[in-house]
């Protein structure tokens, strides 16, 4: 049921009307929207964002990127959103126009790529894939973004986007992703700066999962 301060929709409004509206504040700022009954779409668009901002969101909070939170607060002013807001919602734009994502809205794109000693590989089990690298020489290296399909020869794009894994600190890593489907698996890799340099295509990669 809505409670309201004043006629509904002239001063402030919250809560649900007749299962149809809901009124809200965001970021101070009333609003009312249609209630929506959450779904979990998975089209690949969808798994694709939803992949990039999973990196993003874990990246944020790193020692390593705290220097560079403050220059988010400059493109966050104008819409009246938080500085994380504006680094999700600038990297997520980057992603679908198939740039890497920068932790500094300010730098030039540019950084020297971490150095692999063994590169990523996959191996294919049950629902999973487990992901193993080593890196002997950390530089500016962030992330390594993944593009899947059921069919060799694919070209890396957007919407085949299924996973980003950070690079990771001198030393061996494992990672495991999980709920992957049945099948044959061909991926093919970017690697990415914290600045926004984007090298690759790498090879084509082949993993089975049962």
């Amino acid at each position: 049921m809505a409670t309201t301060k004043g006629p509904l929709g002239s001063l402030d409004a919250s809560g649900k009307l007749a299962d149809v509206l809901v009124f809200s504040k965001w970021k101070g700022r009333p609003y009312a929207r249609r209630l929506v009954t959450p779904t979990d779409p998975k089209s690949d668009a969808q798994l694709a964002n939803r992949a990039v901002v999973r990196f993003l969101s874990g990246e944020w909070g790193k020692p390593l990127n705290y220097p560079w939170n403050a220059n988010w607060d400059a493109p966050a002013q104008p819409t009246q959103i938080t500085p994380f807001n504006a680094y999700q919602a600038f990297n997520l734009l980057r992603a679908t126009q198939d740039q890497a994502p920068t932790i500094d809205p300010v730098q030039t794109a540019g950084g020297t790529l971490s150095t692999f000693s063994v590169q990523l590989f996959p191996t294919g089990g049950k629902g999973i894939i487990v992901w193993a690298w080593t890196i002997s020489l950390l530089d500016e290296g962030w992330g390594c973004e993944i593009h899947f399909s059921k069919t060799s020869g694919f070209t890396p794009a957007h919407n085949n986007l299924r996973l980003i894994i950070p690079s990771g600190a001198i030393g061996a890593h494992t990672y495991t992703q999980t709920d992957v489907p049945p099948g044959t698996w061909f991926s093919r890799m970017y690697k990415t700066t914290t600045f926004a340099r984007k090298v690759g295509p790498l090879a084509e990669q082949t993993s089975t999962v049962t």
